[in-house]
Order: C-alpha cells, then structure tokens, then sequence
C-alpha cells in the first residue's frame, strides 16, 4: 500500500517541475510494484470440476536467462522421458 502512495507521490511530485530525483523514485517503487505484483499471481486459473483431481508439486522459481531456460528444458524433457518409459 505504501508503495502505490509513493509511486503516486514521486510522480505527483516530478511532474509539477520538481526535482529529476522524484522520477528515479517513482520508477524504483514501480518496479517493486511490479514484482510484488509478479510474486502473489496464482497458477491455477482452472476451476475443478466433480471428480477432477489436482497434483500440486513444489517447483523451484523459474530460470531467467535464455541458457538458463534451455537448461531447465532439457532437464524437464529428460524427467518427462523417464517417468514416461517406468
């Protein structure tokens, strides 16, 4: 909540001629918006029907880098593979 109330201020703040510093402060509580907004995003989008079943597995945080994500495909591919020919 703080942080919108500052975001909203800095802007408020730069835009009526003030300092260039109120910009650099709105865009740093605009990021942590942002994230902190990015962070509570539920996964689930489905709603379940009578019957349905729901696995949930504990996952790590996704990759961020290009090789990074390659990585984490392979080695999805290969746990797929093998839990697929047990």
């Amino acid at each position: 909540m703080w942080i919108a109330w500052l975001y909203r201020t800095a802007i408020k703040r730069g835009a009526k001629g003030g300092h260039w510093a109120w910009y650099v402060l709105a865009l740093g509580a605009w990021v942590l918006r942002r994230d902190q907004a990015r962070r509570t995003q539920s996964g689930l989008k489905t709603p379940l029907k009578p019957g349905e079943t729901l696995v949930i597995t504990a996952v790590e945080d996704p990759p961020r880098g290009r090789r990074a994500k390659k990585k984490a495909a392979r080695r999805a591919e290969r746990t797929l593979a093998r839990s697929l020919n047990a």
